[in-house]
């Protein structure tokens, strides 16, 4: 299902950046804490204000954190330090990577300019809300401008890249110690090794890392690699520029099958890059072509695999809207599907790596959009599970409370079955409105009412959920008989809104025997059955998931009436009653509201 950004979406706004103290524009994805809360970087819009002989003022990137909720709060800045035009960056700037968690308890993380001496970027510590400069690069053998999340290796350190410098000016990729000790494991030679690594190193499961290199490699459009942790470098895939795609600027993951997964920013089938496979051992398969179409296109931001074992990523670019998208890709026959495309107002340019969370969801951040400096978001995994957990059968009004940590739920309405005729038409059976991802806040009420069945010659009344606010949930009941007609979902609400089947007329009859009209079907997944027309008049059937069946005619004959069968919950409309016995009617059915998550 691709989305389209209204009230009814898989994908929700957590939090939009208001270029404030909270600086915006995060380039990188989130991590899930130890705590249950996300954590992640905003490389903020570099402005320094610079008066001279001032003293310096303002703030380069931010760390923050922020809940499942959607509570964001700033746990650290990078400040600007100095006397203008002597302003400088101590602890760095323009962290566009996102955060790793030692077994320390601390983040780490790298930003791309800045440092106490060198400007090169920094290797950084945060611990008890304290930034602690681990390392400024030189620019040297050492490297520069570090634009990678780091990884902790086995043996407890870090391990990073940096995209430019070292020996040959190609790129390094390093080892830190979480004192602050640096080592330079390798320095690209800008050949058939790759050059340019911008992304983060992935561990194996064999203890080896892995990575790719945005240039260079036999093609000159960028490699997949293997480094050991003492430096040894064996060149995996070298990237042509065709259908295997080029400039691959995101990290690989190792799936569950022990492949690596990943993407390039361009080239491919349709020219807008790719998401490949590649073995261990250096055997590629392209998985998808991007065309910058509905699909999305020029993905930045690497892959994860989801608890369901699919592939998920996000693309900067493409999508309905032109905004980026979020995708997934199934691995039992690696079918493609597009989630969500972006609007603008809900976020664009989705340009880090999605992280699924203890709830299930998945978590992302765009680099723009919202309210123009980006927003967290999340996101429903495809085909999310619902299970039933509240279902409301009796007619009346009533409140639900949201439980905590659900922040979405399907809800199902049937309106009430309409009543039969007291001359022998058939009540028409309750609508549907279905809504698959109800936007929900923990703790709050939401009121509900439930449609009460129509007595004979009287429609059934109308179900729904967050009454009287918006958005609202409506399912209308069923018209009474003569020739009851089925009722009409809300026309403004509902993802699924099916009508319910229609009451028959009464039949007449011959000899001495006669059918009344039976009851229109109540609606669920398809549209509610119609009455039977042959000669046995049976209710008309509810819709799959759930919609209640029409009550079965009543049959007269020479020696008195038969009433076969009432109509069914939820929803189904009343049988006619015989000519002259107003209240025999088969009884209509309530409606019903059931809410899942």
């Amino acid at each position: 299902m691709a989305g389209n950004g209204s009230s009814f979406s898989p994908l929700t706004s957590l939090y939009s950046f208001t270029g404030q103290s909270d600086q915006g524009y995060p380039r990188a994805g989130l991590i899930v804490g130890s705590d249950g809360n996300l954590y992640g970087t905003t490389a903020g819009d570099g402005t320094t204000l610079c008066n001279p002989g001032q003293p310096c003022a303002g703030t380069e990137g931010t760390v923050y954190k922020i809940t499942l909720g959607g509570q964001e709060t700033t746990i650290l800045d990078f400040p600007v330090t100095g006397t203008c035009p002597n302003c400088s960056l101590p602890d760095g700037a323009g962290p566009v990577a996102g955060l790793v968690q030692g077994k320390d308890g601390c983040f780490y993380g790298t930003t791309e300019n800045g440092g106490s001496s060198y400007y090169y970027g920094t290797v950084f510590k945060i611990t008890n809300g304290t930034c602690v400069n681990l390392y400024n690069f030189t620019g040297g053998n050492d490297g520069a401008y570090p634009m990678c999340a780091l990884v902790q290796g086995n043996d407890g350190k870090l391990y990073g890249t940096t995209d430019y410098a070292g020996a040959n000016n190609s790129g390094t990729v390093f080892v830190i110690t979480t004192n602050g000790t640096l080592t330079t494991l390798y320095s690209f030679t800008g050949g058939s090794d790759g050059s340019m690594p911008m992304a983060g190193l992935a561990l194996g499961s064999d203890g080896n890392f892995y990575g790719t290199t945005y240039q260079g490699g036999s093609y000159s459009q960028g490699t997949v690699f293997k480094i050991t942790s003492g430096g040894s470098l064996t060149t995996l895939w070298n990237f042509t520029g065709g259908s295997d795609g080029s400039y691959p600027e995101a990290a690989v993951v190792q799936g569950s099958d022990g492949n690596l997964y990943g993407t390039t920013f361009s080239g491919g089938s349709g020219g807008a890059g790719v998401v490949f496979k590649v073995t261990t051992n250096g055997n590629f398969t392209a998985l998808h072509g991007f065309s910058d179409a509905y699909d999305g296109g020029y993905p930045l931001a690497a892959v994860v695999q989801g608890s369901d074992g699919n592939i998920y990523g996000t693309t900067d670019g493409g999508g309905i809207n032109n905004y980026g998208t979020v995708f997934v890709i199934t691995t039992n026959n690696w079918q493609f599907t597009s989630l969500y495309s972006f609007t603008g107002t809900d976020g664009y340019g989705p340009i880090g790596a999605l992280i699924q969370a203890s709830d299930g969801n998945f978590y992302g951040t765009t680099f723009e959009g919202g309210a123009a400096y980006g927003t967290v978001f999340r996101i429903f995994p495809l085909n999310h599970s619902w299970s039933i957990t509240n279902t409301i059968t009796t007619a009346g009004a009533g409140t639900w409370t949201c439980p905590s940590n659900i922040y979405h739920v399907r809800v199902e309405c049937w309106g009430a079955g309409g009543g039969g005729g007291s001359n022998g038409g058939g009540g028409g059976g309750g609508a549907c409105s279905r809504v698959n991802y109800f936007p929900t806040v923990p703790g709050s009420t939401y009121n509900y009412l439930v449609g009460a069945h129509g007595s004979p010659d009287n429609p059934g009344t109308y179900s729904s959920f967050n009454q009287y606010s918006s958005p609202e949930v409506v399912a209308m009941g069923g018209a009474p008989g003569e020739n009851g007609s089925g009722g009409q979902a809300g026309a403004s609400t509902g993802d699924v809104k099916y009508t319910g089947g229609n009451g028959a007329a009464e039949f007449g009859g011959f000899y001495c025997v006669m059918w009344t009209g039976a009851g229109g079907g109540a609606a669920g997944n398809s549209s509610g059955g119609n009455s039977s027309t042959s000669y046995n008049y049976l209710g008309g059937a509810g819709g799959y998931a759930g919609g209640g069946n029409g009550g079965n005619c009543w049959e007269i004959t020479c020696g008195g009436t038969t009433q076969d069968s009432p109509a069914t919950a939820p929803g189904g409309g009343g049988a006619g009653g015989p000519p002259g016995h107003y209240l025999q009617t088969s009884a209509a059915a309530d409606g019903q509201i059931r809410i899942s998550y």
